[in-house]
């Protein structure tokens, strides 16, 4: 009788053994065989992903650093950040901060001479065919018999609108948010538009550019339009 209940029993614990390897098969998956093995610490191929992944890391630090430096706190976007980041590889010596310096003094000798008709003080700073345009208005108001008495009193905004780097060329383009105040006479001296104790506010957004690498330091003015 005794014998029976062991029999019992012994079929029992099988049958709950059983049960519980079914679970757990079920879930922890089992073995195929085909699983693929940690890569060894030795294996020339882990050592080759672990050197590219590093310099990935480098690189994109570096290029992070450039970008933070190139901004200064100025709030580009990402897009000219890059092309920023690219126009200071080809030439390290760019800085922006100096670069928007520069422009806002050319920005104001190039107006002063355009208002006064003085085609030569200009000359130099300007590509052909942006040389042309302005000799050409200072021509038509000569012709007309009339003369500007405009005064720049302030620039409140200067940034960068885009740049680019086309092969070795640089390209920056820059808004200007300046207030002005722009008088127009006729030969006998009447005032015929304008007012002087009214300044008004004016968006220039000027391109620059520049052969980088290239002796001459000076950025050319290559194109203008109202903002």
């Amino acid at each position: 009788m005794n014998g029976s209940f062991q029999f019992l029993d012994i079929i029992l614990y099988a049958m709950i053994a059983a049960f519980i390897f079914l679970r757990l098969r079920r879930v922890l998956g089992r073995r195929t065989g085909h699983e693929s093995s940690a890569p060894s610490a030795n294996d020339p191929k882990s050592e080759q992903q672990r050197a590219r992944a590093l310099a990935d890391e480098r690189n994109q630090a570096g290029e992070e650093a450039e970008l933070t430096e190139l901004t200064l706190q100025r709030n580009l976007p990402a897009a000219v950040r890059k092309e920023l980041a690219k126009i200071a590889r080809a030439e390290p010596s760019f800085q922006l901060d100096e670069f928007l310096q520069g422009a806002k003094r050319a920005y104001r000798m190039i107006l002063e001479a355009f208002w006064a008709g003085q085609k030569e003080k200009f000359k130099d700073f300007l590509s052909d065919q942006v040389y042309e345009q302005f000799s050409g208005v200072i021509d038509g108001r000569e012709n007309e018999g009339l003369k500007v008495e405009n005064r720049l009193l302030d620039t409140d905004e200067i940034s960068v609108d885009s740049a680019r780097l086309v092969d070795r060329t640089g390209e920056i383009t820059i808004k200007f948010i300046s207030d002005i105040i722009a008088v127009t006479r006729n030969r006998e001296g009447s005032l015929v538009e304008g007012d002087l104790s009214d300044s008004i506010q004016v968006t220039d957004i000027w391109t620059f550019s520049r052969e980088l690498g290239s002796r001459d330091p000076n950025w050319l003015l290559v194109a203008t339009r109202a903002g």
